[in-house]
């Protein structure tokens, strides 16, 4: 009898710690996509990106572009005004391409923020700002 208590608790251990390992991520903004008007510092023309919110993670075309996967992102929730605002925050780091940063807040279906990539020495490659909406709602 002690043995098969033992054997069944072990198989619980078992299965809880494969569960857990299996969870997704999730964040704030996950399943959101942002059509945005990207424009590098010193441009006149921006160009349009995606901006998308997966399994707690954030990507770009432009990310992707440049060699970037999906990286974590973190949110804060500032709910003292009329409407709240979530900012966010994702850092991805590449050995061979540098660091992509993105900052960014959002409001309602809007979002705004900045971003840069930087090389692996340090330098900027290239900075810029980016403004949108909600995909499937009207385009700043």
């Amino acid at each position: 009898m002690k043995k098969l208590i033992t054997t069944l608790v072990g198989i619980m251990l078992i299965l809880n710690i494969t569960y857990a390992q299996s969870k997704k991520k999730s964040g704030k903004l996950d399943r959101k996509t942002y059509v945005c008007a990207v424009l590098p510092d010193g441009k006149k023309k921006a160009n349009v990106d995606e901006l998308k919110f997966v399994s707690g993670t954030f990507q770009t075309k432009d990310m992707t572009d440049d060699g970037f996967k999906a990286a974590e992102y973190e949110t804060t929730i500032d709910s003292s005004g009329a409407q709240p605002v979530i900012s966010f925050t994702c850092t991805a780091k590449d050995d061979k391409e540098g660091t992509y940063e993105w900052t960014g807040k959002i409001t309602g279906d809007d979002i705004e923020g900045t971003g840069k990539l930087t090389s692996t020495k340090g330098k900027t490659k290239k900075s810029f700002s980016f403004t949108g909406s909600l995909k499937g709602k009207k385009t700043k």
